[in-house]
């Protein structure tokens, strides 16, 4: 908040309340990265692994 002008001359309060929105903004900005980039490894789901191997225990089962 340095670059707002007069600044300095806020009551201190305010200036608080300005350096709390700022940091505020800043971990909006950094979970709107996280939500638009994927993570580098793939998340595994352990409903589909499960379903895997119900259809595996179940199409093996049929083949019999």
């Amino acid at each position: 908040p340095s670059h707002i002008q007069n600044f300095e001359n806020l009551p201190a309060g305010l200036r608080a309340l300005i350096g709390e929105s700022f940091g505020l903004n800043d971990r909006i900005m950094q979970i709107d990265r996280a939500i638009e980039k994927p993570a580098d490894g793939v998340i595994a789901n352990p409903v589909a692994a499960q379903l895997a191997q119900l259809h595996t225990a179940f199409t093996a089962s049929a083949r019999r």
